[in-house]
This record gives C-alpha cells, structure tokens and sequence, in this order.
C-alpha cells in the first residue's frame, strides 16, 4: 500500500468524516466554500470505504479525479441552483423605470431620505428638488438600489398614509 498505510477501508471513513465536518463548516457559515470540498472528500471516503480494492489499482488516480471532479461539479451545480431565489435589486430597481408612486417621506434632493410607496413596495429615493410628502412622483432613473423620481405635474390624489388623509 502507499505511503504505509494498511487499510484503505480507514482512510475512507477518514476522507469520510472530514468531508462530513466540512460540509457541516459550511452551513454554519455560509459562502465559506468547503461544502464542495467537503462534497468530494466524502465522495472519496464513500469510494474508498466500499470499494477498497480501488486503491491497488493503476486506475486508482484517474478514478479519484473523475470522481472528485464529478462530486464538485454537482456541488457547485446544486449551490447555484439552491441561491436562485429571487431577483438581483438592481434588475427590481430598474423595471421601476416610468412607474408612479406615492411620497410617503419628503424627499431632499441629493439625500437617500425620501421614501416612495411604488406597487405596494418602498422604495429610498431621491431628486433634483423637494418633493413633499403626499405628492405623486414618477421613477425617471435609479441608482443601485434606490430610485430618481420627479413631481407628477397637478394630478389630484386621495391617499392614506399612516391612518392620515392626504389631499394634494
């Protein structure tokens, strides 16, 4: 055997229960990245624990890069898959382009204190002027996760904010 060691069956369970504890590393802290490590050390530990035999082989190396490979790929695969829950904000903030919505904090121009109620969702915003609460205004750009809104010119609403009635 190489490197001295006697029973391939124990560097398996080895290989095995590091990859177990790495894997175990990584949901505890997310985006660390040793789950996919910690996914081929077990592929590994599992190979050897049940096939030993492959170890004595010439194969062995070109068996350990398929299988390892194979396991960190479908590691990598299924963390793609499993992040793809919604959206990007940017994407969000720019499909807001041309929407109106209401002023529900006044909004300073250049400052990210304003709030802007678009389609049931708040939104920080900011513009060239200010825009007191309760005024319509309309997204005309965004900027990472906020948008640009300017006044909606003379258009009467009736709106409730925080259980106020608000005529503009």
């Amino acid at each position: 055997m190489p490197f001295g060691i006697e029973d391939p069956a124990v560097v398996g369970m080895t290989l095995l229960i590091i990859g177990i504890l790495l894997i175990i590393a990584e949901t505890a802290t997310p985006g660390f990245f040793v789950g996919v490590i910690g996914t081929a050390f077990v592929a590994m530990g599992i190979i050897g624990i049940f096939f030993p035999f492959i170890a004595d082989t010439p194969w062995s190396p070109v068996i350990v890069l398929v299988v390892t490979a194979g396991a960190m790929m479908g590691a990598v695969m299924f963390y793609r898959r499993l992040g793809r829950t919604q959206p990007t904000a940017t994407t969000i903030t720019e499909s807001n382009v041309g929407k109106e919505g209401l002023v529900i904090e006044d909004i300073e121009p250049h400052s990210l204190h304003g709030k802007v109620k678009i389609q049931h969702q708040i939104w920080s915003a900011t513009g060239d002027v200010h825009i007191p609460k309760g005024k319509m205004v309309k997204v005309v750009d965004w900027e990472g996760v906020h948008v640009i809104v300017e006044e909606v010119e003379k258009k009467e609403i009736i709106a409730e904010t925080k259980g106020e009635e608000v005529k503009t």
